[in-house]
Order: structure tokens, then C-alpha cells, then sequence
């Protein structure tokens, strides 16, 4: 009986294996991170033939048996470290709640040269918030047709309503809406059995709860 062959392990890779592995795999290079003709060439590998031919080559190379597996190992890690947990995606919601716009306001005060009254205008501070880290808040920055800038935040009262829900603060209020619903329903059939002249104890004793009919 043949033994299990075993796969190359990273120590046992060509040099320009294991460079094509480091340039596809790297998210900080740009032009090579998940290229497979930009990491061929970035190895070393040989770019003396057409273009095409080199895309082929390099197919092939990123699909030998254990260079593939070595890429799909380091991009699954790399792809588990930018998950954002269940913490974090709350603690990134109460940070948007908690969002006062006067934390990157500027205030400009202008005088009247006429009449000598002071008028207050504010702005948005980019550079302000970028220094104190608040740009995450920001949705969108766009400009009207006057060249004005428009800058759109994030909804804090979205943000404070989402972690509510993940609270499970709404769910006292829905039951007690459901009951008062049921409630409600209870006592419309009531009053139309009534109008329809069924008698009123046998009303009484097929549904709970204490209800007073008003003649």
C-alpha cells in the first residue's frame, strides 16, 4: 500500500513560490494583494513572454495544490482579523450615539460694519474632527452647485434605536401592545354578539378577563 503523500509545507517552497504566496497574500501592496498576474511578476517569475501567456502561467502557478491552500490559509486569517465582533459593532453604534456635532463645530462671529449687531455662523471643522478621531461619524461629504461643502453624519438617534433593539428594550412594549390588541378584540365581539342579541351571560362566560358592557 502507497503512502499518503504529503503536501508541501511553506518551508518547503521554492523561493519564488513563496514570494508569490507573500505578494498575494500582502494587504498592504496594493497592486499585488489577490493578483495573480501582478504577484507572478512580482516574484520574479519570467515576463519575456505575451501578456496572456503570463496571466495562463500564473493561473497555473497559484493553482499548484499547496500554493493555493498556503493563499487560502493567510487570506482566511487575515479576513477573521477584520470581522468586526457583536462587541465591537455595538460599541461602534454607542460611539454614534453619544455623537455631539458641537465637537467639531467652529464658530465664526461677524460684525455688522452698519449697524454693529454680531451674527454667529458654524462650521464644520474637517481637520478639527479628523484630530479628535471623529470622522467616522461622518456619512458623506458632497458639494451643492455653488461649490458649498455639504457634510451628512450618521443618525444618532438610528444608532441609539439599533442598540436598543439589540437590548431587547422594545420587547416589553410589543407584548404590551399585543395584549391591549387582543384585549381590544375581545371586547368588539362582545358588543357585537350583544347587537345581535345573544345573551349576555353566555357572552360572559366564553371569554376571560372582566369587562363591563355599557347599556
Amino acid at each position: 500500500m502507497g503512502g499518503l503523500i504529503r503536501m508541501k509545507e511553506e518551508c518547503d517552497f521554492t523561493p519564488k513560490e513563496m514570494a508569490y504566496v507573500e505578494f498575494h497574500t500582502d494587504p498592504d501592496n496594493e497592486k499585488t494583494f489577490r493578483s495573480q498576474i501582478h504577484s507572478y511578476k512580482a516574484a520574479g517569475y519570467s515576463t519575456n513572454t505575451a501578456e496572456k501567456d503570463q496571466r495562463v502561467e500564473a493561473h497555473r502557478i497559484h493553482n499548484r495544490e499547496h500554493i493555493y491552500h498556503a493563499i487560502k490559509k493567510r487570506l482566511n486569517a487575515h479576513y477573521e482579523r477584520q470581522e468586526m465582533g457583536a462587541k465591537e459593532a455595538i460599541a461602534r453604534q454607542s460611539e454614534l450615539g453619544r455623537f455631539d456635532i458641537g465637537d467639531c463645530l467652529k464658530i465664526h462671529e461677524n460684525t455688522c460694519k452698519e449697524c454693529g449687531a454680531v451674527e454667529h455662523q458654524a462650521f464644520i471643522d474637517i481637520k478639527e474632527a479628523q484630530l479628535k478621531g471623529l470622522t467616522r461619524h461622518i456619512k458623506s461629504i458632497s458639494y451643492d452647485k455653488f461649490g458649498r461643502q455639504i457634510v451628512t453624519f450618521h443618525d444618532s438617534m438610528t444608532a441609539q434605536d439599533r442598540i436598543l433593539k439589540t437590548q431587547g428594550a422594545y420587547n416589553h412594549q410589543k407584548d404590551m401592545g399585543a395584549n391591549t390588541l387582543s384585549a381590544g378584540f375581545d371586547l368588539a365581539m362582545k358588543a357585537l354578539d350583544i347587537a345581535n342579541g345573544k345573551d349576555t351571560k353566555e357572552i360572559d362566560n366564553s371569554i376571560d378577563g372582566d369587562y363591563e358592557v355599557m347599556d
